[in-house]
């Protein structure tokens, strides 16, 4: 955990990321946790994750965990309220 509060401002703070939510899996199975972002555009999301700061992060991921994957998922009107 010390190393996800080294780079939660590095993952917050550019202002392409609408929203970001940081979920742990209650029963502690894996995978543990779970990083939610939301951007407004595919553009947005692209800038974002082509920027220096997010290829170094993503690059020490598999150092800190067992299970490290990336989806791109659009979010559909079906179950919002």
């Amino acid at each position: 955990l010390g190393w996800v509060k080294s780079v939660a401002a590095d993952l917050s703070s550019p202002p392409e990321v609408q929203r970001i939510t940081s979920y742990d899996n209650y029963y502690g199975a894996s995978p543990h946790r779970f990083i939610e972002l939301e951007f407004a555009d595919m553009a947005a999301a692209t800038r974002y994750f082509d920027s220096d700061s997010m290829r170094r992060i993503m690059g020490e991921w598999q150092d800190y965990g067992v299970n490290t994957d990336v989806h791109v998922l659009v979010q559909r009107s079906d179950y919002t309220r």
